[in-house]
């Protein structure tokens, strides 16, 4: 599907119909806007008369240390770096593009934007959830494993290279023990400060840290290993400058690392509640009985709009 849709462009772009902000962040200078864009379809560009949601996430570049930022006024010109299906990843311009400026927006952009997309970006209140054994077993995995496949063709495109192919900086191409190493689709690949890779592995049958075994220690490590080795030698940080993580919750179920610099701040997936550290991870799976994630009680934040927040609270009085 995502080799067949048209190409984000600037003429899409600006039919955009602008509905609400979802969500604004002044430390990492972004804001998310609903609205509509003209329906993707594989066979045209979009029909001005029938739209659907989209989500824009507008988020400014780096600032050049060698020249006065211009005023942004409007979006002058866009350029496609990537896309993943819905998922379009472009730099823009608020003025008249030269050899001269580089651009000075950054776009994200979700075609064909569902209720659980516009939620998911959507500012709201968290609360903690004491997840148990027992309400993992009866209600987060009948919920994971209902899931539509289709919520996860982005990542299958990755790692069957229909897309981002060019993107890969390291394959092991092991079924079981075997992952991809790439840069985010949200990084630049050029502010080192805000350095962002991320590690999907080969193996579809491991959804989250839960299903994480002894068995898996060795295809950890060589995430670990493989990852420092990559951004030592294209970016200069080294192991030491690195911050290694799983999240649970996810916001999909197919394992993945994320890795980021370590002076990288604003980001709340980075904190307690969302991030558990490789390196801890490796070391209960190595000194613990087999199954510890299985067995553990684990904590986390879980957003209001959350498809299973309210079964969750209602599961934390009973249990």
């Amino acid at each position: 599907m995502s080799a067949s849709l048209p190409a984000v462009d600037l003429a899409l772009l600006k039919q955009f119909q602008f509905e609400k902000i979802l969500d604004s962040d002044p430390v990492i200078h972004r804001i998310v806007l609903l609205g509509t864009l003209p329906t993707l379809t594989i066979d045209n560009n979009g029909s001005p008369n029938d739209r659907s949601p989209a989500i824009i996430s507008l988020q400014k570049t780096h600032f050049s240390t060698e020249s006065s930022f211009p005023a942004v006024e409007a979006i002058r010109d866009f350029r496609l770096i990537e896309q993943n299906d819905i998922y379009s990843e472009g730099m823009a311009w608020s003025f008249s593009p030269s050899t001269d400026h580089d651009p000075d927006i950054k776009i994200s952009i979700i075609a064909n934007a569902t209720p659980l997309h516009i939620a998911k970006k959507t500012k709201q209140k968290q609360f903690l959830i004491r997840e148990t054994p027992e309400i993992y077993r009866t209600i987060v995995l009948p919920y994971i494993t209902a899931i539509p496949p289709e919520r996860t063709q982005w990542v299958l495109n990755i790692l069957s290279h229909k897309t981002e192919f060019e993107k890969i900086l390291y394959e092991d191409p092991s079924p079981t023990d075997g992952f991809i190493v790439l840069p985010d689709f949200k990084w630049d690949c050029t502010t080192i400060s805000q350095l962002y890779l991320v590690a999907l592995v080969h193996a579809s049958d491991v959804k989250s840290l839960r299903d994480l075994r002894k068995c898996h220690i060795n295809l950890l490590k060589s995430i670990r290993r493989e990852v420092a080795r990559v951004s030592m030698e294209k970016w200069g940080v080294g192991q030491d400058s690195l911050r290694l993580f799983i999240h649970y919750q996810p916001s999909y179920y197919h394992l993945h690392v994320h890795a980021v610099a370590l002076e990288m701040e604003g980001w709340k997936g980075m904190s307690v509640a969302h991030a558990h550290l490789l390196d801890d991870v490796i070391s209960l799976l190595s000194t613990e009985a087999e199954g510890v994630f299985e067995r553990m009680t684990l904590t986390y934040a879980i957003t209001e709009l959350h498809p299973l927040w309210d079964t969750l609270r209602r599961a934390q009085e009973t249990f």
